[in-house]
């Protein structure tokens, strides 16, 4: 379950790469031709293509970070589990815990 969990956010982060560097090149773009865009009313236009693609970009950074809140929360219960289902088990078999 770790294992598909690790690869997903894997992938998500490549997302996340992606759009953060799109939303990047386009403040970007923003900054060096801002007289033009200003002289020419330009501003909404570009204020919509960067809050969408902050929106892309935070969709997948909110899948990310249930993924790996997801992915600690199972490593730290998973190891805990086992042990335990382990002493029932050995007691339900007979066993004598001992504090040798």
């Amino acid at each position: 379950i770790l294992s598909l969990l690790g690869g997903l956010t894997v992938s998500l982060r490549k997302k996340i790469v992606n759009y953060t560097d799109t939303r990047l090149r386009l403040m970007s773009e923003l900054c060096k031709a801002i007289r033009f865009i200003k002289s020419y009313s330009w501003e909404a236009p570009f204020l919509s293509r960067i809050n969408q693609s902050r929106k892309d970009e935070l969709k997948y950074i909110k899948s990310f970070l249930v993924i790996d809140v997801l992915t600690v929360f199972l490593g730290s219960v998973v190891p805990l589990t086992v042990f335990l289902s382990m002493l029932v088990t050995f007691t339900l078999l007979g066993g004598i815990l001992t504090p040798a």
